[in-house]
């Protein structure tokens, strides 16, 4: 049982390093992803909504790369439970 949560509190922290590299410098699939969106549909003047965004470093970065919209991300984490991100938005 110690082992077990060892293990979870090992991949909780790498998690969370993950994330607050992201938001720290965006990962290269964040840009391509932005890139994506902008072929593929508009980003500005919109209201977003991220689901699934893990602790919200996407989200952060087309926010402060699309001041006019407004984006709300949502996530569904077993530690944390359901939590809600704003971020940019005229």
């Amino acid at each position: 049982m110690q082992d077990e949560r060892d293990i979870y509190e090992w991949k909780s922290s790498k998690m969370m390093e993950y994330h607050e590299r992201q938001i720290q410098k965006p990962y290269r699939s964040t840009i391509l992803f932005e890139e994506f969106l902008k072929e593929n549909t508009c980003l500005d003047n919109r209201k977003i909504i991220d689901i699934a965004c893990g602790a919200g470093g996407t989200t952060r970065y087309l926010a402060d790369n699309h001041k006019s919209s407004k984006f709300v991300g949502m996530d569904f984490n077993e530690e944390f439970g359901v939590y809600f991100s704003r971020a940019g938005g005229g």
